[in-house]
């Protein structure tokens, strides 16, 4: 019986090793090597940032057409930097935008109400 354990123990370890690395390698997302290369970028367009912020297209314009009328309100007055969508308008109607200030915006308007 002696002889016979020591190779059931190793069969079982073996099935149970190949068994786990079949399991891994199923959720390994090839994708994430692409979502790797893009944590070091800086600036995103808008379709980049509205798949960052989770959000459709159409739901970026609107919140950038809602800053628009913001910004006209505040003219020249004094307001919180965070007050507004940190955004650069380009020729053409496209947008860029810094990660940085996009999540710093985030992080303001969870802690105070977006009017």
């Amino acid at each position: 019986m002696g002889k016979f354990s020591n190779v059931i123990s190793s069969i079982i370890i073996s099935v149970s090793f190949i068994t786990g690395c079949y399991l891994i390698s199923k959720n390994i997302d090839p994708n994430k090597s692409i979502e790797k290369i893009n944590e070091n970028k800086t600036i995103f367009s808008d379709s980049e940032i509205a798949e960052y912020l989770g959000i459709t297209a159409e739901e970026l314009n609107t919140l950038i057409d809602l800053d628009k009328k913001k910004r006209e309100q505040f003219g020249e007055g004094i307001y919180d930097t965070y007050t507004l969508f940190p955004y650069m308008e380009l020729p053409g109607g496209k947008h860029l935008f810094l990660i940085s200030e996009i999540e710093n915006w985030v992080r303001y308007n969870s802690i105070n109400k977006i009017n």
